[in-house]
C-alpha cells in the first residue's frame, strides 16, 4: 500500500520533533451515525467528535495538525477478535493499551491494541503507522489511547477507531445533554462520568 502526500507528511509529524506541550481537547457524544453498506445492511456509527478549546469542530483527519503527536486510527484486524470486539472496554470513551509485539513474525514494528486491562486484544496499529508507534514506545515516550468511535452492523460492532497521544490528561468529554434541558454529563479520560 502506498501512503499518500499527506499520511507521509501526518506520519512525519507524529514522531519527529520536539514532543509538544499537552493540546486541550473537547470531544461531544454524536448522535449515532446510520447508513446503508453497498450490501444494502445497515451500518451504525457512534462515539465522540473532535473540538478545539473554542468549540470548532476538528475532522479526524484534521487532529494530527494542532497536536503533532496525536492521531486517529481504525484498528486494523478486529475480523480475528468478533467476540472481543463486543465486551464494552470497547465502547467510545474507554481506554485502550498499546503493546509493541516485536516478536511478530510477520512485522517487528507490530502494534497490539487491547483493552485498559489488557485482558482482551481486538487488533492492531495499522501497519503503515505502525513503525513510528513502536519506535515511540520502544524509547520509553509514552502513548496513551482511548476509544473514540465504533461502527456496528447487525446490531455487533465491526470497528473501532481510537485516538492516540503522549496523554489523555487534556481530554473532555461531554454526552449530549438531556433533553430536560439539564447540564450535559461530562466523561472522564478514565470512561467514569461525573455531572458537568
Amino acid at each position: 500500500m502506498k501512503l499518500t502526500e499527506a499520511q507521509q507528511v501526518m506520519i512525519a509529524d507524529l514522531f519527529g520533533g520536539q514532543p509538544q506541550p499537552p493540546r486541550q481537547w473537547v470531544l461531544r457524544a454524536l448522535p449515532p451515525w446510520d447508513f446503508t453498506d453497498d450490501s444494502g445492511a445497515r451500518v451504525s456509527g457512534s462515539g465522540y467528535s473532535f473540538h478545539d478549546t473554542h468549540d470548532a469542530p476538528l475532522p479526524f483527519p484534521g487532529v494530527g495538525k494542532p497536536a503533532p503527536e496525536a492521531f486517529i486510527f481504525k484498528v486494523a484486524g478486529v475480523t480475528y477478535y468478533p467476540d472481543q470486539l463486543q465486551n464494552e472496554a470497547f465502547q467510545p470513551g474507554r481506554l485502550l493499551t498499546l503493546v509493541p509485539e516485536p516478536e511478530n513474525i510477520r512485522d517487528t514494528n507490530a502494534v497490539a491494541v487491547w483493552d485498559e486491562a489488557q485482558k482482551l486484544q481486538i487488533g492492531h496499529v495499522p501497519k503503515e503507522m505502525a513503525e513510528g508507534v513502536a519506535v515511540a514506545l520502544r524509547q520509553g515516550h509514552k502513548r496513551e489511547a482511548i476509544c473514540v468511535w465504533q461502527w456496528r452492523k447487525d446490531g455487533k460492532t465491526v470497528g473501532v477507531e481510537a485516538f492516540v497521544a503522549p496523554s489523555l490528561s487534556s481530554l473532555t468529554f461531554i454526552c449530549q445533554a438531556p433533553a430536560s434541558g439539564e447540564p450535559p454529563q461530562v466523561v472522564n479520560q478514565k470512561g467514569g462520568h461525573h455531572e458537568g
